[in-house]
């Protein structure tokens, strides 16, 4: 699997063709987030698939939701809310999800960063 796959692909670039394919996307994460709530539960394991798969489908859902959050713009997301296309509960999902993504982006930078000051410091030491 691409590490940049991604499901986003909207049959056209009008506002209501990205959000429709926006909405299908909070559809799948909302499904793979009650998915992992039951992996363990012995009645649905056999049938939400293994965990390598629900890891991929995340990392699929996690790549269309920034590439869906890049093609549609804050003001056109309030635009959608006015005209019925997205309810306040999609908002405040989608403003979630940015800011974890956000959140993900510091952390990765500050790891990358400790590391690289780790390096240069063993590289005094000898």
């Amino acid at each position: 699997m691409s590490t940049n796959a991604h499901i986003f692909h909207p049959s056209g670039n009008s506002l209501q063709e990205r959000i429709h394919s926006y909405r299908a996307i909070l559809a799948s994460y909302r499904n793979l987030e009650a998915n992992i709530e039951r992996i363990h539960d012995k009645e649905w394991s056999d049938r939400l698939g293994t965990a390598e798969e629900l890891e991929e489908a995340q990392v699929i859902i996690s790549n269309s939701l920034k590439v869906a959050s890049d093609a549609i713009d804050a003001s056109e997301l309030r635009e959608a809310k006015a005209q019925g296309m997205l309810t306040q509960d999609d908002l405040k999902v989608i403003a979630r999800l940015e800011r974890e993504t956000e959140m993900q982006i510091i952390r990765d930078d500050r790891l990358s960063n400790n590391q690289q000051l780790r390096q240069k410091n063993n590289l005094f030491r000898h």
